[in-house]
């Protein structure tokens, strides 16, 4: 769903921008397969992921799952809404050993929380104009590796930092002290012990 609004209950949602195939010429072709030239929201971002991490299943994202009163009552449920299927299950999963490379080996290793199996990237979009060292660094991750239960997209908007560029382990530690917080608040299942 990137270029289109995806209908989350918020509101000035955004469509972000996508090149079609009568926009596109050879220097959009070269640079979209990296990332360059196109624009997504961090929902949509965060709901395309959770799609291919979750065995390929797309929906509709809300805000919440229930609306209760004072006293605790459920005001409004919101039930799942299936909107697409994005890969097959076996595509998900290797998708998931790859995230989970990038913890275990790979430019995301400052994210790993102790005690809990994950999978998550890092990202660097360069800001116009190019050439001025100016950049959004980003790490995108969920958490546990099999059956994700939470899935978190930090950014940072020109990071102060020498080279803006290599700072991958500045946003994934930074991912890695929230996280560390939250799964025990929020019961994610713990990585079994070896």
């Amino acid at each position: 769903n990137f270029g289109h609004l995806i209908g989350i209950d918020l509101p000035n949602e955004a469509c972000g921008s996508v090149y079609t195939q009568e926009r596109m010429n050879e220097v959009e072709l070269a640079t979209c397969t990296f990332g360059q030239g196109f624009t997504c929201t961090m929902i949509q971002e965060i709901n395309a992921m959770c799609s291919v991490i979750n065995g390929g299943s797309y929906y509709q994202p809300h805000l919440v799952t229930e609306i209760r009163d004072s006293n605790g009552s459920t005001v409004k449920k919101i039930d799942p809404i299936l909107m697409k299927q994005t890969v097959s299950s076996e595509i998900s999963t290797d998708i998931r050993s790859y995230m989970e490379a990038s913890v275990q080996e790979g430019t995301s290793r400052t994210s790993k929380v102790e005690g809990y199996s994950s999978g998550g990237k890092t990202g660097t979009a360069e800001k116009l104009p190019r050439g001025e060292n100016k950049n959004v660094v980003s790490f995108i991750g969920y958490a546990p590796q099999e059956n994700p239960e939470i899935m978190i997209y930090v950014v940072i908007d020109e990071p102060n930092a020498p080279d803006q560029s290599a700072t991958s382990s500045l946003i994934s530690q930074l991912a890695s002290d929230i996280m560390a917080e939250a799964f025990p608040y929020l019961n994610i299942t713990k990585a079994p012990a070896e």
